[in-house]
């Protein structure tokens, strides 16, 4: 009994790894103060060690983001580096962040007023 919950809840941490938190946990690294110091922040807590994008990139916790090609650049507070390595001013990713979430829903409202208009389409073909 004890074994089938520990299985469980192993397989629940690595779902909710998977899933990576959804579109309100975007992938991007944001540089901020904390007690007068630079730090990195990912999901919302501090990073504690260095991560490698997809793309070779790689962020590190003092802010440094090392690019494939070797090029170096510190970050500087409030700017974030995205999934791809891109990096830009907080509020710029945040934009970014809500252009996407407003596109998905854009295309669900689509779906529903094509949805209505068949219906109607419909209804109206039963009046005749």
């Amino acid at each position: 009994m004890i074994k089938t919950g520990i299985l469980f809840l192993a397989a629940a941490v690595i779902a909710v790894a998977a899933i990576g938190g959804g579109p309100g946990h975007p992938e991007k690294y944001c540089a901020k103060l904390k007690d007068g110091k630079l730090v990195v922040m990912h999901r919302g807590m501090e990073m504690t060690a260095e991560a490698v994008l997809g793309n070779g990139t790689r962020v590190m916790t003092d802010g440094t983001v090392v690019k494939k090609d070797g090029s170096r650049q510190l970050l500087k507070v409030g700017e974030c580096v995205d999934k791809d390595g891109n990096i830009m001013q907080e509020k710029d990713a945040k934009d970014k962040d809500m252009g996407k979430e407003r596109e998905m829903g854009k295309d669900k409202e689509m779906g529903k007023e094509k949805d209505k208009g068949t219906q109607q389409q419909k209804d109206n073909t039963k009046k005749y």
